[in-house]
């Protein structure tokens, strides 16, 4: 599908409607894997469906958020989220482990009181993010190949004992993961203009009160 057909296809169905509708099926059905009518809708107008996770732990009382360094892609130097694109018929925890295997080399927890079902923030991410913005309160980001629509979960790594890995595509994603302190977080640093992905995480951190989208 060309750039001017999507752009013409979102103009109807933008990606804050897709984002809002796939949190309303997560929480209303209780259902932790991504509908298939809704993938292949994503599918069809060239919108990649993406898992995102940031690490968290806490110390000296204070919670931590873990950021990778990038070094692949456009955003390489820039700090951000494990995670990528999800495989059809994978659920969000299937596509999420492989991610996080093939970028630090160790299992995961969700953070707690997370659930498959209701991530703590749900990105959207296009070429030409802010021209998406068709309103107020609708936030996206910058990547710069491709349509994406991500939820975004907190996760507690079983180990810091990370073997940064080659994803299947090749390329050694991470070269260092970070914790930095919610009063220090590296706003302006950040892949993908991920900044309100960030905040709407921290914000859960703090009130656990997930954002629509």
């Amino acid at each position: 599908m060309s750039d001017n057909t999507l752009d013409n296809v979102l103009q109807g169905i933008s990606t804050d409607l897709l984002a809002k509708t796939l949190r309303e099926r997560l929480v209303l059905e209780n259902n932790p894997v991504w509908p298939y009518e809704v993938f292949l809708l994503f599918a069809a107008l060239g919108i990649l469906p993406c898992v995102d996770a940031f690490p968290m732990r806490v110390r000296n009382g204070k919670p931590e958020i873990g950021f990778i360094m990038r070094n692949t892609g456009y955003y390489k130097g820039h700090w951000w989220d494990v995670g990528g694109r999800m495989n059809a018929g994978e659920s969000f925890s299937e596509a999420l482990t492989r991610h996080v295997r093939e970028t630090l080399g160790v299992g995961f927890r969700l953070w707690p009181d997370q659930s498959w079902n209701s991530p703590a923030y749900i990105g959207q991410y296009g070429p030409r993010a802010f021209s998406l913005a068709r309103d107020d309160n609708e936030n996206a980001g910058h990547e710069p190949s491709k349509w994406c629509i991500a939820p975004t979960w907190l996760i507690e790594l079983e180990s810091e004992k990370f073997v940064f890995g080659s994803t299947v595509h090749g390329g050694q994603e991470a070269t260092e993961l970070r914790w930095f302190t919610l009063s220090d977080l590296p706003y302006g640093k950040l892949g993908y203009c991920g900044d309100e992905t960030v905040k709407a995480c921290a914000r859960w951190i703090l009130y656990k009160e997930p954002l629509l989208y």
